[in-house]
Protein backbone atom coordinates (compact mmCIF):
# COMPACT_ATOMS: atom_id res chain seq x y z
CA UNK A 1 0.00 0.00 0.00
CA UNK A 2 1.12 3.33 -0.26
CA UNK A 3 1.61 6.09 2.32
CA UNK A 4 -1.00 8.31 0.21
CA UNK A 5 -3.93 6.07 0.78
CA UNK A 6 -3.20 4.48 3.82
CA UNK A 7 -6.22 5.74 5.91
CA UNK A 8 -8.52 4.84 3.24
CA UNK A 9 -6.90 1.09 2.67
CA UNK A 10 -7.53 1.03 6.51
CA UNK A 11 -10.45 1.85 6.63
CA UNK A 12 -11.56 -0.23 4.00
CA UNK A 13 -10.90 -3.41 6.32
CA UNK A 14 -12.12 -1.97 9.89
CA UNK A 15 -15.68 -2.81 9.07
CA UNK A 16 -14.87 -6.67 9.05
CA UNK A 17 -11.55 -7.33 10.80
CA UNK A 18 -10.37 -6.18 14.42
CA UNK A 19 -7.29 -3.60 14.58
CA UNK A 20 -3.88 -5.59 14.02
CA UNK A 21 -1.60 -5.73 17.05
CA UNK A 22 2.17 -5.53 15.91
CA UNK A 23 5.17 -6.18 18.06
CA UNK A 24 8.09 -3.82 17.97
CA UNK A 25 11.53 -3.85 19.16
CA UNK A 26 10.78 -1.36 22.44
CA UNK A 27 13.57 0.57 21.22
CA UNK A 28 12.35 1.48 18.16
CA UNK A 29 9.52 2.87 19.94
CA UNK A 30 11.55 5.93 21.59
CA UNK A 31 11.99 3.95 24.90
CA UNK A 32 15.76 3.75 26.55
CA UNK A 33 15.91 0.41 26.98
CA UNK A 34 19.13 -0.45 24.94
CA UNK A 35 22.01 -1.65 26.55
CA UNK A 36 23.86 2.19 26.52
CA UNK A 37 20.39 3.95 28.01
CA UNK A 38 19.65 4.71 24.52
CA UNK A 39 16.69 4.06 22.19
CA UNK A 40 15.99 3.97 18.01
CA UNK A 41 13.23 5.49 17.73
CA UNK A 42 11.54 5.18 14.19
CA UNK A 43 9.63 8.15 12.84
CA UNK A 44 7.84 5.38 10.26
CA UNK A 45 6.73 3.42 13.81
CA UNK A 46 5.89 6.06 15.94
CA UNK A 47 4.16 8.49 13.31
CA UNK A 48 3.11 7.05 10.64
CA UNK A 49 1.69 3.13 12.12
CA UNK A 50 0.85 3.92 15.97
CA UNK A 51 -2.47 5.35 15.39
CA UNK A 52 -3.59 2.72 13.14
CA UNK A 53 -2.24 -0.49 14.33
CA UNK A 54 -2.17 -1.67 18.53
CA UNK A 55 1.53 -1.50 18.69
CA UNK A 56 3.26 -3.66 21.37
CA UNK A 57 6.77 -2.50 22.43
CA UNK A 58 8.54 -5.22 23.48
CA UNK A 59 12.60 -5.85 24.84
CA UNK A 60 13.46 -9.33 25.49
CA UNK A 61 16.86 -8.45 26.79
CA UNK A 62 15.23 -5.93 29.73
CA UNK A 63 12.40 -8.14 30.04
CA UNK A 64 15.09 -11.10 31.26
CA UNK A 65 16.08 -8.81 33.90
CA UNK A 66 19.35 -7.59 31.84
CA UNK A 67 19.48 -3.50 33.25
CA UNK A 68 19.91 -0.21 31.83
CA UNK A 69 22.27 0.44 30.94
CA UNK A 70 23.67 -2.71 30.58
CA UNK A 71 26.59 -5.44 29.57
CA UNK A 72 25.90 -5.61 25.71
CA UNK A 73 25.92 -9.16 24.61
CA UNK A 74 26.77 -10.65 21.35
CA UNK A 75 26.41 -13.95 19.49
CA UNK A 76 28.76 -16.61 19.75
CA UNK A 77 29.56 -19.81 17.91
CA UNK A 78 30.68 -22.49 19.90
CA UNK A 79 31.30 -26.26 18.51
CA UNK A 80 27.44 -27.08 19.28
CA UNK A 81 25.18 -23.90 18.74
CA UNK A 82 25.12 -20.26 18.67
CA UNK A 83 25.35 -18.62 22.19
CA UNK A 84 24.07 -14.78 23.49
CA UNK A 85 27.32 -13.83 26.10
CA UNK A 86 28.68 -11.26 27.64
CA UNK A 87 31.03 -8.98 25.29
CA UNK A 88 32.99 -8.03 28.13
CA UNK A 89 31.74 -10.67 30.59
CA UNK A 90 32.00 -14.25 28.53
CA UNK A 91 30.50 -16.01 31.95
CA UNK A 92 27.15 -14.37 31.15
CA UNK A 93 25.34 -16.37 28.71
CA UNK A 94 21.54 -14.84 28.65
CA UNK A 95 20.66 -18.03 25.40
CA UNK A 96 18.33 -19.69 27.15
CA UNK A 97 16.46 -17.28 29.19
CA UNK A 98 15.45 -15.07 25.82
CA UNK A 99 14.40 -18.56 24.57
CA UNK A 100 12.41 -19.43 27.35
CA UNK A 101 11.05 -15.41 27.43
CA UNK A 102 9.68 -16.08 23.90
CA UNK A 103 7.70 -19.61 25.18
CA UNK A 104 6.75 -17.64 28.42
CA UNK A 105 4.97 -14.72 26.34
CA UNK A 106 3.21 -17.25 24.03
CA UNK A 107 -0.25 -15.98 24.75
CA UNK A 108 0.87 -12.71 23.90
CA UNK A 109 2.44 -13.65 21.00
CA UNK A 110 -0.70 -15.62 20.13
CA UNK A 111 -2.60 -12.05 19.39
CA UNK A 112 0.10 -10.52 16.94
CA UNK A 113 -0.68 -10.23 13.51
CA UNK A 114 3.04 -9.13 12.70
CA UNK A 115 6.48 -8.20 14.62
CA UNK A 116 9.25 -5.79 13.69
CA UNK A 117 12.08 -6.01 15.04
CA UNK A 118 15.45 -3.96 15.42
CA UNK A 119 17.90 -5.06 12.69
CA UNK A 120 21.50 -6.03 13.54
CA UNK A 121 20.51 -6.70 17.15
CA UNK A 122 21.46 -10.00 19.18
CA UNK A 123 18.13 -10.98 20.47
CA UNK A 124 16.07 -9.11 17.87
CA UNK A 125 17.63 -9.16 14.33
CA UNK A 126 16.17 -11.89 11.69
CA UNK A 127 19.31 -11.90 9.42
CA UNK A 128 22.68 -10.68 8.89
CA UNK A 129 23.68 -10.29 12.61
CA UNK A 130 27.05 -10.96 13.64
CA UNK A 131 28.33 -13.73 14.89
CA UNK A 132 31.63 -14.50 16.46
CA UNK A 133 33.76 -17.67 16.82
CA UNK A 134 35.59 -18.32 20.00
CA UNK A 135 38.85 -16.66 18.81
CA UNK A 136 36.43 -13.26 18.43
CA UNK A 137 36.18 -13.66 14.75
CA UNK A 138 34.02 -12.98 12.77
CA UNK A 139 31.63 -15.53 11.75
CA UNK A 140 28.78 -16.27 9.18
CA UNK A 141 25.79 -13.68 10.00
CA UNK A 142 22.42 -15.52 11.52
CA UNK A 143 19.50 -14.25 13.25
CA UNK A 144 18.75 -12.94 16.98
CA UNK A 145 17.94 -15.79 19.81
CA UNK A 146 14.60 -14.26 20.50
CA UNK A 147 13.50 -13.47 17.05
CA UNK A 148 14.20 -17.10 16.02
CA UNK A 149 12.25 -19.06 18.95
CA UNK A 150 9.78 -16.44 17.63
CA UNK A 151 9.68 -17.26 14.24
CA UNK A 152 9.62 -21.01 15.40
CA UNK A 153 7.20 -20.90 17.63
CA UNK A 154 4.84 -18.20 15.25
CA UNK A 155 5.85 -19.56 11.18
CA UNK A 156 3.02 -17.89 9.53
CA UNK A 157 3.54 -14.50 11.83
CA UNK A 158 4.66 -11.22 8.93
CA UNK A 159 8.04 -10.37 10.65
CA UNK A 160 10.03 -7.44 9.30
CA UNK A 161 13.20 -5.28 10.75
CA UNK A 162 12.86 -1.94 10.79
CA UNK A 163 15.92 -0.84 8.23
CA UNK A 164 13.90 -2.80 5.41
CA UNK A 165 10.76 -0.82 6.12
CA UNK A 166 12.40 2.18 4.57
CA UNK A 167 12.08 -0.06 1.03
CA UNK A 168 8.49 1.30 -0.32
CA UNK A 169 7.71 -2.07 -2.04
CA UNK A 170 8.83 -4.49 1.28
CA UNK A 171 6.76 -2.13 3.62
CA UNK A 172 3.49 -2.29 1.87
CA UNK A 173 4.08 -6.07 1.12
CA UNK A 174 4.70 -6.67 4.80
CA UNK A 175 1.76 -4.35 6.07
CA UNK A 176 -0.65 -6.07 3.19
CA UNK A 177 0.46 -9.48 5.15
CA UNK A 178 -0.22 -8.38 8.48
CA UNK A 179 -3.88 -7.40 7.51
CA UNK A 180 -4.23 -10.82 5.83
CA UNK A 181 -3.02 -12.58 9.05
CA UNK A 182 -4.87 -10.60 11.01
CA UNK A 183 -8.11 -11.53 9.18
CA UNK A 184 -7.00 -15.12 9.32
CA UNK A 185 -6.34 -15.43 13.02
CA UNK A 186 -9.65 -13.59 13.87
CA UNK A 187 -11.73 -15.98 11.76
CA UNK A 188 -9.94 -19.10 13.67
CA UNK A 189 -11.60 -17.46 17.18
CA UNK A 190 -14.64 -17.90 16.06
CA UNK A 191 -13.82 -21.58 15.14
CA UNK A 192 -12.38 -23.16 11.58
CA UNK A 193 -14.77 -24.73 9.34
CA UNK A 194 -15.41 -25.81 5.89
CA UNK A 195 -17.31 -23.05 4.77
CA UNK A 196 -14.84 -20.13 6.73
CA UNK A 197 -12.03 -21.66 4.67
CA UNK A 198 -13.77 -21.51 1.27
CA UNK A 199 -14.70 -18.33 2.23
CA UNK A 200 -11.46 -16.69 3.03
CA UNK A 201 -10.09 -18.17 -0.38
CA UNK A 202 -12.90 -16.83 -2.09
CA UNK A 203 -11.79 -13.66 -0.44
CA UNK A 204 -8.40 -13.58 -1.42
CA UNK A 205 -7.88 -15.30 -4.32
CA UNK A 206 -7.08 -12.79 -6.88
CA UNK A 207 -4.64 -11.50 -4.41
CA UNK A 208 -3.12 -14.86 -3.97
CA UNK A 209 -2.84 -14.62 -8.13
CA UNK A 210 -1.16 -11.35 -8.26
CA UNK A 211 1.72 -12.70 -5.58
CA UNK A 212 1.86 -16.66 -6.98
CA UNK A 213 0.21 -18.63 -9.89
CA UNK A 214 1.37 -21.75 -8.54
CA UNK A 215 0.16 -21.26 -5.21
CA UNK A 216 -3.05 -19.80 -6.41
CA UNK A 217 -3.76 -23.06 -8.40
CA UNK A 218 -2.71 -25.93 -6.01
CA UNK A 219 -4.22 -23.88 -2.71
CA UNK A 220 -7.49 -23.98 -4.99
CA UNK A 221 -7.26 -27.69 -5.09
CA UNK A 222 -6.30 -27.73 -2.08
CA UNK A 223 -9.81 -26.29 -0.57
CA UNK A 224 -11.72 -28.37 -3.11
CA UNK A 225 -10.56 -31.28 -1.52
CA UNK A 226 -10.62 -30.35 1.95
CA UNK A 227 -12.44 -32.39 4.42
CA UNK A 228 -14.54 -31.42 7.43
CA UNK A 229 -13.17 -33.87 9.48
CA UNK A 230 -9.53 -33.09 8.88
CA UNK A 231 -9.71 -28.72 8.94
CA UNK A 232 -7.56 -27.96 11.42
CA UNK A 233 -4.51 -29.86 9.44
CA UNK A 234 -6.20 -28.36 6.37
CA UNK A 235 -6.04 -24.90 7.46
CA UNK A 236 -2.37 -25.16 8.85
CA UNK A 237 -1.33 -26.40 5.85
CA UNK A 238 -3.30 -23.90 3.36
CA UNK A 239 -2.09 -20.77 5.97
CA UNK A 240 1.30 -21.81 5.42
CA UNK A 241 1.30 -22.07 1.74
CA UNK A 242 -0.80 -18.71 1.61
CA UNK A 243 1.92 -16.34 3.87
CA UNK A 244 4.67 -18.12 2.04
CA UNK A 245 2.97 -16.51 -1.18
CA UNK A 246 2.72 -13.66 -0.02
CA UNK A 247 6.33 -12.82 0.47
CA UNK A 248 6.60 -12.77 -3.56
CA UNK A 249 6.44 -9.16 -4.34
CA UNK A 250 4.59 -8.26 -7.01
CA UNK A 251 4.95 -6.83 -10.26
CA UNK A 252 3.27 -5.06 -13.24
CA UNK A 253 3.09 -8.44 -15.28
CA UNK A 254 1.25 -10.08 -12.16
CA UNK A 255 -1.00 -7.55 -11.80
CA UNK A 256 -1.47 -7.13 -15.33
CA UNK A 257 -2.50 -10.70 -15.60
CA UNK A 258 -4.44 -10.65 -12.41
CA UNK A 259 -6.87 -7.55 -13.59
CA UNK A 260 -7.09 -9.70 -17.30
CA UNK A 261 -8.74 -12.52 -15.13
CA UNK A 262 -11.35 -10.02 -13.58
CA UNK A 263 -12.34 -8.72 -16.76
CA UNK A 264 -13.24 -11.85 -17.93
CA UNK A 265 -15.71 -11.72 -15.29
CA UNK A 266 -17.16 -8.54 -16.32
CA UNK A 267 -16.62 -9.19 -20.19
CA UNK A 268 -20.44 -10.12 -20.78
CA UNK A 269 -21.73 -7.41 -18.26
CA UNK A 270 -20.16 -4.28 -20.14
CA UNK A 271 -20.34 -2.05 -23.37
CA UNK A 272 -17.97 -3.54 -25.88
CA UNK A 273 -16.52 0.27 -26.24
CA UNK A 274 -16.48 -0.33 -22.08
CA UNK A 275 -13.70 -3.07 -22.60
CA UNK A 276 -12.01 -1.66 -24.99
CA UNK A 277 -11.29 1.27 -22.87
CA UNK A 278 -10.75 -1.13 -19.49
CA UNK A 279 -8.32 -3.70 -21.86
CA UNK A 280 -6.29 -0.19 -22.78
CA UNK A 281 -6.59 0.90 -19.28
CA UNK A 282 -4.62 -2.59 -18.50
CA UNK A 283 -2.71 -2.17 -21.23
CA UNK A 284 -1.20 1.40 -20.49
CA UNK A 285 -0.49 0.17 -16.66
CA UNK A 286 1.25 -2.52 -17.74
CA UNK A 287 3.98 -0.64 -19.36
CA UNK A 288 4.04 1.56 -17.01
CA UNK A 289 2.02 4.77 -18.32
CA UNK A 290 -0.49 5.24 -15.79
CA UNK A 291 -0.54 3.87 -12.27
CA UNK A 292 -2.87 0.92 -10.92
CA UNK A 293 -5.38 3.15 -9.54
CA UNK A 294 -6.26 3.92 -12.83
CA UNK A 295 -7.87 -0.01 -14.12
CA UNK A 296 -9.02 -0.52 -10.83
CA UNK A 297 -11.01 2.36 -10.81
CA UNK A 298 -12.80 1.56 -14.29
CA UNK A 299 -13.71 -1.73 -12.60
CA UNK A 300 -14.72 -0.62 -9.38
CA UNK A 301 -17.09 1.75 -11.86
CA UNK A 302 -18.48 -0.66 -13.93
CA UNK A 303 -19.03 -3.46 -10.54
CA UNK A 304 -21.65 -0.02 -9.39
CA UNK A 305 -23.24 -0.17 -12.46
CA UNK A 306 -23.56 -4.09 -13.27
CA UNK A 307 -23.11 -5.82 -9.53
CA UNK A 308 -21.30 -8.76 -9.03
CA UNK A 309 -21.50 -10.29 -5.47
CA UNK A 310 -18.51 -12.57 -6.15
CA UNK A 311 -16.38 -10.06 -7.09
CA UNK A 312 -17.21 -6.83 -4.90
CA UNK A 313 -16.30 -9.70 -2.04
CA UNK A 314 -12.02 -9.33 -3.20
CA UNK A 315 -9.69 -7.98 -0.95
CA UNK A 316 -8.14 -7.00 -4.34
CA UNK A 317 -10.30 -4.62 -5.14
CA UNK A 318 -10.81 -3.22 -1.94
CA UNK A 319 -7.45 -2.50 -0.96
CA UNK A 320 -5.13 -1.58 -3.19
CA UNK A 321 -1.40 -3.80 -3.41
CA UNK A 322 1.55 -1.54 -4.40
CA UNK A 323 0.84 0.80 -7.06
Amino acid sequence: MSTGNFGTEINNLSNNIKVPRIGVSSCLMGNNVRFDGGHKNNRFITVSLNDKFDLVPICPEVAIGLGVPREPIRLIKTEDSIHARGVRNEKLDVTDDLKQYAGDIGPLLATLSGFIFKMGSPSCGLSRVKIYDLQGLLSQPGQGIFSEALSRAYPNMPVEEEGRLNNPELKDNFLQRVFIYNDWITRLHDGLTINSLEEFHRTYKFTLLAHDQARYRMLGRHVAQSSATDINNAGEYYISEFMKALKNITTPKTHTNTLLHIMGFLKHQIESSDKEELLQAIHNYHHGHIPRAVPLTLIGHHLRRHPDKYLSSQHYLKYPLPI
